[in-house]
């Protein structure tokens, strides 16, 4: 499966849309999508315009949708990272404020050796 076929499927499935239903918005024969998605063939000039439009991306989204996801992959990486990055620095700030309060806590109450 071509990657404009794997765009198509995916970006009919998030419109929810099937064969026929994609079929009857272009005022083609669902044969015509059939081959779209299974034969890896393309729609030509106008008809490939007008299948963007009922989809609600670009013609060139059609095509290079992979590299969209993968950029959309390596977001969510960079969101995971800053959000780890945000718990470190709560956990560290937690940790030194327990380090602060012990201090203060020693400090008022130190420790005296056993005999003195």
């Amino acid at each position: 499966m071509n990657t404009f076929s794997k765009n198509l499927r995916r970006l009919m499935a998030a419109k929810n849309l099937n064969q026929s239903d994609l079929a009857g918005l272009l005022g083609i024969k669902q044969p015509s999508v059939s081959d779209w998605l299974k034969n890896g063939a393309i729609p030509k000039g106008k008809r490939l315009t007008q299948l963007a439009e009922v989809l609600g991306v670009s013609v060139n989204e059609l095509f290079v949708e992979e590299i969209i996801q993968k950029a959309s992959e390596e977001q969510s990486k960079d969101d995971r990272i800053r959000e780890l990055e945000q718990q470190l620095l709560k956990t560290t700030q937690e940790l030194l404020e327990y380090k602060t309060r012990e201090n203060e806590r020693l400090k008022n109450n130190p420790i005296v050796p056993a005999g003195q």
